[in-house]
């Protein structure tokens, strides 16, 4: 039998973000430093202590529906925004594609609240007589991949992550596994987070989300951080084996080379990233000097930057060139892994760094290399980091080809 691994590359990218909708418009952003993280306009917030978002904003989901819809929740409408846009990038012709060989993974973290708060509103109300129909299908977790699944009439393996903070980054380890053991040619791999009231106040009750106006809120890596921007988004990325890819002439934006997966019981702990960036480097059978730059997933909740910034040092020593998008785009929880490897494709491909504008550093970011402004560098190889503060970890290793 033969167990030689597959390369696994990316033929397709489609990110909708508060900074740019299509991997273009998000580059550019990023190139720009442009924040997406603005007063909340969603909703009236005074009687927070916290007021602002990173939301999308000009999307409209009748621009990527094949068909129309009567009703969709709004992590639905991103989801759909976000595979209309990977398809179109990857250039897959679906009518002329064995649909059984397309896997669908997707993931969120706290998926259609908005939807669920509706729904049984209605019934403490009135009764459970009075709950709508129409809106009961869109209260799953599992809502937007199914109806991605009828829509594109998709017959692969298909796989729903709902894992935290994590979620995103767990599906990517899982589609890279699915294409690199050979089970699948091809694989559409997500995740969405939408913003909401109803989340924004669970947020706020956990005591993560800064009270901080205009720049002073999500400071990564900095003294004065005291908590995150909420952001909302989706992101889809098409991965294939290196073979199937090059057969139909694709271009192949990058490879996955590696990912790792750890968990720390109890919290989030500088052994569990350290042993999940560590799993990263030997499957992709690097070291760690061959890593040009890590992409962290600092968002500005203090233990949390504190605890990845002593697990970078460890792992890669003194002076390793790092960064973060957090700070641009809010934390998006169940999608952050993949907007963060969406960041790394802008990064590979314009060769450039997003800068972090400090106020004073950390003394544990002291020892590592992050730009205050967006720089100029020579990468090849990058590995991101997509945490959860439960304690599990998942870093991905990126590389240009």
């Amino acid at each position: 039998m033969d167990n030689i691994l597959k390369r696994v590359v990316i033929t397709g990218a489609g990110p909708v973000t508060a900074i740019g909708v299509g991997q273009e418009c998000f580059t550019e952003a990023l190139l720009e430093g442009a924040s997406g993280i603005m007063e909340i306009a969603a909703f009236e917030h005074e009687q927070y202590n916290a007021h602002l978002a990173a939301a999308v904003e000009d999307f409209d989901v009748k621009d990527f529906l094949p068909t129309p819809k009567n009703y969709l929740d709004r992590n639905s409408e991103l989801s759909f925004g976000a595979f209309s846009l990977a398809l179109k990038s990857s250039g897959i012709d679906l009518a002329k594609t064995d649909k059984a060989e397309l896997a669908l993974i997707w993931s969120t973290a706290f998926a259609g609240t908005d939807t669920m708060n509706l729904f049984y509103s209605d019934i403490q109300k009135k009764g459970p007589r009075f709950g709508k129909p129409i809106l009961f299908p869109h209260t799953y977790s599992n809502t937007a991949i199914s109806l991605l699944s009828i829509e594109y009439k998709l017959k692969g393996p298909h796989m729903n992550f709902v894992s935290g903070w994590t979620a995103s980054g767990q599906a990517l380890a899982y589609g890279y596994d699915l294409i690199s053991s050979g089970r699948v040619p091809s694989a559409f791999v997500g995740g969405v987070e939408s913003f909401n009231e109803t989340f924004f106040r669970y947020n706020l009750s956990k005591d993560i989300l800064s009270p901080a106006v205009g720049k002073m809120a999500c400071r990564p890596f900095d003294k004065t951080a005291d908590g995150t921007v909420m952001g909302e988004g989706a992101g889809m990325l098409v991965l294939e084996d290196i073979d199937s890819a090059l057969a139909r002439g694709a271009h192949i934006l990058a490879e996955i080379t590696g990912a790792g997966l750890a968990g720390s019981p109890g919290g989030l702990k500088v052994a569990a990233v350290e042993d999940a960036m560590s799993k990263a480097l030997g499957n992709s059978g690097i070291n760690p000097c061959d890593v040009d730059c890590v992409i962290a997933s600092a968002n500005g909740i203090p233990h949390m930057d504190k605890t990845e910034t002593c697990a970078i040092q460890k792992v890669f020593g003194d002076n390793k060139l790092t960064s973060t998008v957090k700070y641009l785009i809010g934390e998006t929880f169940g999608a952050g892994g993949i907007l963060q490897l969406h960041a790394a494709l802008s990064m590979l491909e314009r060769q450039f760094v997003p800068g972090i504008n400090f106020s004073s550093r950390v003394p544990e970011a002291e020892k590592l290399q992050i730009p205050s402004e967006g720089s100029s560098e020579k990468i090849s190889t990058v590995l991101l980091n997509n945490l959860d503060p439960g304690g599990n970890a998942v870093s991905l290793v990126i590389r240009k080809i």
